[in-house]
């Protein structure tokens, strides 16, 4: 199977300028990424890392600049995820890919040492970085670790600069100052010196 690229992105009018031009080849994107990923192959894939036991996708998904990630639910409860690489918009220099090779660098780091921190890293179950592969796109099948989104808090009762009520704001500005903190004392040996 042919991976899904940019190639089955049309252009669009030059009418539609600015974010609004942004935000359509983002959605279009993702929209025909959605159609035509192989969901099936990889729930068949999900299912047999879980020696057969049988899945199903929520409805909702989550999108990033570079990913489309959907939570999957085995039929005793176990909860994973699929995070999914999406084509990369328009040409130029493909930074995208250089960000898959960092990504799984780092995920490997962190996960070698998950247990001498506090930090949340999820389990990676299964992965296939190919283009080419059954599913139609890179992906990596991964514990789902249950939490709200910044985005999903960000411009609660209509503040920009806050994230979800007061309270919220503080724990979450709390948690991300104790995270850094403790990611500032490991070494990743990626970029050292």
């Amino acid at each position: 199977m042919r991976g899904v690229g940019t190639d089955n992105i049309t252009p669009e009018p030059d009418e539609v300028l600015g974010d609004k031009i942004v935000w359509h080849r983002l959605y279009t994107r993702a929209t025909l990424f959605f159609e035509q990923v192989e969901w099936g192959e990889l729930a068949a894939i999900v299912s047999r890392h879980r020696d057969g036991i049988s899945c199903s996708y929520h409805e909702k998904f989550s999108l990033g600049h570079f990913n489309m990630v959907r939570q999957i639910e085995f039929e005793d409860g176990v909860k994973w995820v699929a995070r999914l690489r999406m084509p990369k918009i328009g040409g130029g220099f493909d930074r995208e890919a250089l960000h898959d090779e960092s990504a799984m660098k780092c995920y490997a780091y962190w996960l070698n040492n998950r247990k001498h921190t506090s930090i949340p890293v999820p389990e990676v179950f299964c992965h296939d970085l190919s283009p080419d592969n059954k599913v139609g796109a890179p992906y990596i099948l991964m514990e789902y670790i249950h939490g709200t989104a910044a985005l999903d808090l960000k411009g609660v009762k209509g503040s920009t600069m806050s994230f979800g009520t007061p309270e919220q704001d503080q724990r979450f500005k709390q948690q991300m100052a104790n995270i850094q903190l403790e990611l500032s004392t490991f070494k990743t040996g990626v970029g050292d010196g």
